[in-house]
């Protein structure tokens, strides 16, 4: 007979401290505070919140983008306990390398593509730790295929994302 692994928690499987009964997260959702193991399993993006381009066929970007999408996802991330703060040094990551295409014109798709990976290992970093919900990954990870390679969609997705923060409550 085997004796259960003192650093696994019980309830949930996750790591946890050997004098301690429960992880960290499994012991504050027992006393009713915290943040729970899974906070963002609830809702998952609307359809209407993805895009296989944020352009229209006229080459402007979509309305949507700046107005009713921008505003179904930025609620969407609040109610899953996203504040503008945890979204903040990711949009920096962008937001520099957009001023960066704005000096550099020759810049080259590899340059943005090696910025942009970072920006989706850090997304992932902070979701793994809890920092920003499992929905803003999912956001991500839905608009990678999107902007990798393309500056201009790569803008257009800047854009997007601009008008979520935008409409987010600061505090």
């Amino acid at each position: 007979m085997t004796t259960p692994d003192p650093n696994v928690c019980p309830q949930c499987g996750g790591r946890k401290r050997p004098e301690f009964d429960l992880c960290y997260n499994c012991s504050q959702a027992r006393r009713g505070g915290g943040r729970k193991t899974q906070p963002s399993a609830g809702r998952a993006l609307p359809q209407e919140c993805v895009f296989n381009t944020f352009y229209g066929e006229d080459g402007k970007l979509r309305r949507e983008i700046f107005l009713e999408s921008a505003e179904k996802a930025a609620r969407l991330f609040e109610e899953q306990k996203m504040s503008q703060a945890s979204i903040r040094s990711l949009f920096q990551m962008l937001k520099s390398l957009e001023q960066r295409l704005k000096v550099d014109k020759d810049m080259s798709v590899g340059e943005l593509n090696e910025v942009f990976f970072r920006f989706i290992r850090q997304v992932e970093y902070q979701a793994k730790r809890e920092v920003i919900p499992e929905v803003f990954r999912q956001f991500v990870d839905q608009h990678k295929d999107v902007v990798i390679g393309d500056i201009r969609e790569f803008k257009g997705f800047v854009e997007y994302l601009t008008s979520i923060v935008a409409r987010m409550k600061t505090k």
